[in-house]
């Protein structure tokens, strides 16, 4: 090492002089400019009695360096237009990190420069001099480091490592001191480092700042406080702008306030982690934050946050923050539905029943910040867009229907009591009634298992019961049925169902067509009936040529046993010749089954062939399973019907009630097997007249008129 000469130098602009001589040679004068003006502004911020740096006999691009103001810990300075803040800790080493060899007692200092805004261009450790050290903070740092004899590097000794929890400790009571200002993430970002050196990581840096991040109350939270990573919770920046803008901080006053996403990303890579409510709590806080919202705007914003940051619904979490018309908070256990597109915009239910709908203001906010409000089926899409977070479905009367009808029957199911189970009914029937009349007419919806008080008191299905008395088309079903079935099997008055003060024609109409009571009769349609039927059917017409295989679909008569069991023949005719549909299914012509067959040689399962003109199955039914025989009845000869079994009474009170003259009873029997011909009866049935006449009319006297009867049919 060169040892500088001390001598007198008569210049009155300085007080010290330092002159360097180097050899005349084109590279050393370069390499000296190159260092020049590699100098950064920054190596003022670190030598104490230094204030600036002119530079003569240079070109024009080497700037003087000059600092603005005085050097003082934690006081702003500026130099080159920028302003710094420097904090500084300095004090004694230790007596293990003092040099054995020097009889001086060792310090250490370190100091940290804060630009404005944390704007920070220099990336490397000084030690009064920028070293090759990386070290990527918002800050410049320097210390009284060890440094290897290129004066670049760090060595690996205690006492850097000493040195360096010194700087970690400067670090944090400046970010403590910033704490104290306004809330953000500053005092965090002062401790982020974008870039590891290996030496440093070697010495433990890295991991002791990592540490005490975790350990510090740091973290900003939406209250102004700031507190320990674990105390706090984190979610969306949409979320936590809105809780801070609308100040609802009370209500979730450990929320992080929102975070830049690099910062963010950096904190992960440190492996800490951010915390999330535990589902049951955050539905709590949800659903009080609810109760606090000042308006739909508000309540449309906070619907939109939840929907779209999956952290909210990621555990099946459901919340109470729709409203309905009244602007009443739906509990989240309520079925919610879109509002009505009934008539009345209004849809009835029981009171006991757990659904409601959507506040119609509230609901066109929805659509057009989920921007459906162009979508053809907004209900739908709406649906699907909050169905994450709330118990809704868009409104379709089928569905709110049979919801009604299922809770009520669960209601049903837990009565003990015959009037509370009536009264159920009697509110269910009501509701039924009232959004039958509001709806459009192609809404169906199963009712099929709709309970409804019967004349005897007690409650049945719906489909197996029979209009009574009480309505006007009733009054004909009980004439008919009245001695075939029980009261249980006849609807109750209107009055008893609730209905008491309605139009009874209304009321009808609603118990046939709403909820499929059988007016006159009991059909079940799209039967595939027995193999018998198909041979009933070509016993009375020709089979086609070639006919194979057959796909029949058929209606057929219910509890048709039952009503062959008690029914008499009078009320048997006028049952089938006052239901239009019977009447019709006894025509071969015009009945609604459907007949299709295929052909030898033909595909499978193609049944591309039909019979049109056939007996139906209701015919079928009635001819192989009534108790009167009609093939054996003798029609339109009032001379010749002693030969029937019985006697048919056309002049039955029923008959003339009801205006069925005996013409059209004629009618109904020839379709049914009737003969009006002696010679149309087969064989097997004359012989067996004549043997019963025998018993019957000893005297002949009825023998001759079948005689006289038959001659007269064959001129």
């Amino acid at each position: 090492m060169a040892i500088p000469k001390i001598k007198d130098y008569t210049n009155g602009k300085y007080t010290t002089t330092i002159e360097i001589k180097y050899k005349n040679e084109n590279w050393i004068l370069e390499d000296i400019i190159k260092q020049v003006k590699y100098l950064k502004p920054e190596v003022l911020l670190f030598l104490n009695n230094i204030c600036s740096i002119h530079f003569e006999g240079f070109e024009d691009n080497v700037q003087d360096i000059i600092i603005d103001g005085k050097k003082e810990n934690g006081k702003p300075i500026k130099i080159s237009e920028k302003e710094w803040i420097v904090y500084e800790d300095n004090g004694e080493l230790d007596s293990k990190y003092q040099d054995e060899d020097s009889t001086e007692q060792e310090f250490y200092q370190v100091k940290i420069a804060i630009p404005q805004n944390f704007d920070n261009e220099t990336d490397v450790l000084f030690t009064f001099f920028p070293t090759k050290v990386n070290l990527e903070f918002p800050f410049v740092v320097h210390g009284t480091y060890d440094l290897d004899s290129s004066r670049n590097q760090l060595r690996k000794s205690d006492k850097n490592k000493f040195v360096l929890e010194k700087l970690i400790e400067l670090i944090i009571e400046i970010a403590k001191k910033i704490s104290q200002e306004e809330i953000s993430w500053k005092p965090i970002e002062l401790l982020r480092y974008n870039s590891t050196n290996k030496v440093l990581e070697d010495l433990g840096f890295y991991e002791l700042i990592n540490n005490r991040v975790k350990e510090l109350k740091l973290f900003p939270c939406v209250d102004g406080k700031y507190r320990k990573i674990d105390d706090t919770i984190q979610y969306s920046n949409d979320f936590l702008a809105f809780i801070s803008e609308n100040k609802y901080t009370k209500i979730f006053n450990n929320l992080l306030i929102p975070i830049d996403e690099d910062l963010k990303k950096w904190i992960n890579e440190i492996e800490i982690s951010f915390y999330f409510l535990k589902p049951n709590y955050l539905i709590k806080k949800i659903d009080l934050l609810s109760t606090k919202l000042k308006t739909i705007n508000e309540r449309v914003e906070l619907v939109y946050i939840l929907v779209e940051n999956s952290e909210f619904h990621s555990d099946g979490q459901k919340y109470s923050i729709l409203i309905n018309e009244e602007k009443a908070i739906i509990n989240k256990n309520t079925s919610v539905f879109t509002p009505p597109t009934t008539k009345s915009e209004k849809f009835d239910r029981p009171d006991f029943i757990k659904i409601d709908f959507l506040n119609k203001d509230f609901y066109r906010k929805l659509l057009n910040k989920f921007d459906l409000q162009d979508s053809r089926e907004k209900a739908r899409e709406l649906q699907r867009e909050v169905k994450a977070i709330t118990n809704i479905s868009s409104f379709e009367p089928a569905s709110i229907i049979n919801k009604i009808i299922t809770e009520s029957n669960r209601k049903i199911r837990k009565s003990k009591n015959k009037k509370k189970t009536n009264e159920i009914i009697r509110k269910m029937i009501k509701s039924l009634f009232a959004n039958y009349k509001d709806l459009k007419e192609t809404t169906r919806p199963d009712t099929s298992k709709v309970q409804v008080i019967t004349k005897s008191g007690k409650a049945y299905n719906a489909h197996n019961l029979y209009l009574s008395s009480d309505y006007p088309s009733g009054k004909f079903t009980e004439d008919i049925f009245a001695n075939v079935f029980p009261k249980n099997l006849f609807v109750a008055s209107r009055k008893t169902l609730g209905l008491g003060k309605e139009n009874e024609y209304e009321v009808e109409k609603f118990l046939i067509d709403f909820l499929n009571i059988n007016k006159l009769t009991k059909y079940q349609n799209d039967f595939n009936p027995e193999y018998e039927y198909e041979r009933f059917v070509f016993n009375n017409i020709v089979k086609p040529k070639d006919y194979r295989y057959s796909y029949i679909r058929v209606s057929k008569i219910e509890n048709l046993n039952q009503i062959f069991a008690k029914i008499n023949f009078e009320h048997l005719l006028l049952w089938l010749f006052k239901d239009e549909f019977l009447r019709k299914q006894l025509n071969n012509d015009f009945n609604n089954d459907s007949f299709r067959y295929d052909k030898a040689k033909e595909w499978n399962d193609y049944y591309s062939h039909t019979i049109n003109s056939k007996p139906s199955y209701i015919k079928y039914q009635i001819v192989a399973n009534s108790p009167y025989k009609f093939s054996e009845l003798f029609v339109n000869n009032e001379k010749l019907s002693f030969i029937n079994d019985f006697k048919i009474d056309y002049k039955y009170t029923l008959f003339e009630k009801y205006d069925v003259s005996e013409e059209e009873i004629n009618d109904l029997l020839l379709e049914l097997g009737a003969k009006e011909n002696f010679d149309d009866f087969s064989i097997e049935r004359i012989s067996k007249i004549i043997t019963e006449l025998k018993e019957k009319d000893p005297k002949g006297k009825n023998t001759q008129k079948i005689g006289r009867a038959s001659c007269r049919e064959r001129v």
